[in-house]
């Protein structure tokens, strides 16, 4: 009989402790279940970019991160991490978009200022004259390369130069997302005028040009711009 009770009180202390086991494993998996950790691996250069981590639409919290950092971030299935660009940067990148185009300008270089153009670009030459003339994108290339012809045989620099185009007067005024440029351009011995274009999310959107009825040449090259 003493044999049998110790038997049963081994028992049950076993029951009990893998019930403990049991309840410990249904809580680690409780919590698991609730973390559902969703990784989110996320470049950042302060203060050029910042975590916001939301739990709904009106509930949210930036977190900051160390400047150049590489952080994995764990979110809860719940909420939801976004990277938030800071306006500071976005001017950054904006201007550094329209300086690149004015370099492919500076150097003649008609399929580097295509990459930079969107898809939607459009480019307005001459506007409010009779020779007005709107470019796409896919028409940029063939319109720049009969531009640098008429320069060529008109005074200006040759046909594989890489110093086609100076400016001056810069300036640059960024409205929302969005950074506009307008300078004076000059093809020496040619022709010079004024121009506007706009940078938005690494591209050029849009642009205008117009020549200067007194040219660096002191004639009037207008007619020899007309569309080929």
């Amino acid at each position: 009989l003493s044999l049998a009770k110790t038997k049963t009180t081994v028992f049950n202390k076993s029951l009990l402790k893998m019930r403990k086991i049991s309840f410990c494993l249904l809580l680690v998996f409780l919590s698991l279940q609730k973390l559902e950790a969703v990784p989110a691996r996320i470049w950042t250069k302060s203060p050029d970019f910042y975590i916001r981590k939301c739990f709904g639409a009106d509930a949210c919290r930036d977190i900051s991160l160390p400047q150049s950092a590489v952080r994995t971030y764990q979110a809860t299935s719940k909420e939801k991490l976004m990277v938030i660009e800071t306006p500071d940067n976005i001017i950054k990148r904006n201007e550094a978009t329209l300086e690149t185009c004015r370099l492919n300008w500076s150097l003649g270089d008609g399929a580097g200022i295509t990459k930079l153009l969107s898809k939607n670009f459009t480019f307005t030459w001459l506007p409010k004259t009779d020779m007005e003339e709107i470019v796409d994108r896919d028409g940029f290339k063939p319109f720049f390369d009969a531009f640098k012809a008429k320069g060529a045989e008109n005074g200006g620099p040759p046909l594989g130069s890489t110093e086609f185009m100076l400016f001056e007067n810069i300036i640059q005024r960024p409205i929302g997302d969005t950074t506009f440029e307008s300078a004076q351009w000059i093809v020496p011995g040619f022709a010079d005028g004024t121009y506007m274009n706009a940078a938005w999310q690494n591209h050029i959107i849009w642009a205008m040009g117009g020549m200067s009825s007194n040219q660096t040449t002191g004639t009037n090259n207008l007619n020899s711009l007309a569309p080929v």
